[in-house]
């Protein structure tokens, strides 16, 4: 895998630290949410302490609610990426449409040029063949 420094842009344009950054806060969110003590609270029951049953199945959903936050982190990188690269793609094709546009009027421009250039000589041949030919006569 490529290093690139933290503030450089990667390869798709964006800021390797900040897209980073975006990356860790997600992870870090999936990692919180799996703590199992916060999973057994919407199991507790007033005045009745937590049992065995309640610890099993807060970690179960603590483990469910990680996996799935670590799962939408890399899967929302993976888009940010994805979007980023088909921007990337649209910009390079857009700059060279405008290249070939300018390739096109400039080869539009020289042909212009060329046929003025022949209808110059040709004035200049008709009036110098005028010239002549109104002395020969």
């Amino acid at each position: 895998m490529n290093q690139v420094q933290i503030g450089q842009p990667g390869p798709d344009g964006v800021s390797f630290g900040t897209r980073k950054a975006a990356l860790n806060n997600s992870l870090a969110q999936a990692y919180a949410q799996g703590d199992p003590r916060a999973a057994m609270k919407p199991y507790d029951r007033a005045g009745m302490s937590r049992g065995a049953g309640q610890m099993a199945q807060g970690g179960i959903d603590a483990t469910q609610k990680m996996a799935s936050g670590i799962a939408d982190a890399y899967t929302q990188d993976a888009q940010v990426g994805a979007y980023n690269a088909a921007n990337a793609y649209a910009n390079q094709q857009g700059q060279q449409q405008f290249a070939l546009q300018q390739a096109a009027l400039q080869q539009q421009d020289a042909y212009a040029q060329a046929m003025a250039n022949l209808q110059r000589r040709q004035q200049s041949m008709n009036f110098v063949s005028g010239l002549l030919g109104g002395l020969l006569r």
